[in-house]
């Protein structure tokens, strides 16, 4: 597949978004894509996991949705501002593949029960919001553009600053890896830092237990992740929170004196476990 270079992708952009009369709007993170490579890769990771059922998240002005329509049967793209929905629409015309639905994504998620895969260059200001919302979702890979702060979050290991809840929960529903990185000029208007291209794939083995109990453990120890286990299990124990007793103490004594930020996954997953058996 021969693209555009960059020259001619971001005269393309300025050339579109004078046509629709757009102005890129900051509080949706709109940042169009002028990267030929950032594009190519995309399209590579695409086209290897042969798609029935494309979901894009932000159609923006077509650029990446044509590409998108070549290696797939099928393209959705959502798009939340009217007026790059009703722009894409036009551009896209020729597509008979592609639909275009205006809306927000976190209102219609549950609607896309036929999707395969998912693709978007995720707006800064929504990144864990979806992450989240993609764990609830039935499909097998995701190919997102994130911040690159953002998506060193989902890669950090346990002791490192990063490591957080975003990481384990991240962690419990997917696999990932990081295909590149790219500086801000990837994109029209560039944003103020660089970002990285990831590819998900949903892990097909579920929790050993509840799912929303394992979430609600996992935020009561990272909101105190620099204290020991055992201090923090007290104290939500003692609001009430979750049962926690000398039986659950004794079955726990090998992870009690490690701090929050030092678990793995794996002892987390223990501690859930534990805890639900009794609660």
């Amino acid at each position: 597949m021969i693209l555009p270079s960059r020259k001619d992708l971001l005269n393309e952009t300025m050339y579109l978004l004078r046509k629709y009369g757009i102005k890129p709007k900051k509080k949706l993170s709109q940042n169009f894509i002028v990267s030929p490579r950032l594009l190519r890769e995309i399209i590579h990771e695409v086209s290897e996991a042969k798609p029935h059922v494309t979901l894009e998240i932000g159609s923006g002005l077509g650029t990446l949705t044509k590409y998108l329509a070549q290696v797939s049967k099928k393209v959705i793209a959502i798009e939340i501002d009217e007026d790059l929905a009703r722009a894409s629409n036009e551009i896209l015309r020729n597509y008979s593949n592609v639909e275009v639905i205006i809306g927000d994504f976190f209102d219609h998620y549950g609607t896309f029960s036929n999707v395969d895969l998912v693709v978007s260059n995720v707006p800064y200001h929504i990144s864990s919001k979806l992450l989240f919302t993609l764990s609830s979702m039935s499909f097998r890979k995701a190919i997102l553009t994130l911040q690159k702060e953002f998506a060193d979050r989902l890669f950090a290991k346990p002791g490192s600053p990063d490591y957080s809840r975003l990481t384990v929960m991240a962690n419990v529903h997917f696999s990932f890896h990081k295909v590149l990185d790219v500086g801000p000029y990837a994109f029209y208007p560039p944003p103020k830092v660089s970002s990285s291209l990831i590819v998900l794939t949903k892990k097909e083995y579920p929790l050993p237990i509840d799912s929303g109990f394992f979430e609600k453990v996992v935020r009561i120890l990272f909101t105190s992740k620099n204290k020991v286990v055992e201090s923090v299990l007290k104290n939500a124990s003692t609001h009430g929170t979750i049962r926690f007793g000398s039986n659950e103490a004794n079955k726990l004594r090998n992870l009690l004196r490690k701090r929050v930020r030092e678990l793995t996954l794996g002892e987390i997953v223990e501690i859930a476990k534990v805890l639900y058996e009794d609660f």
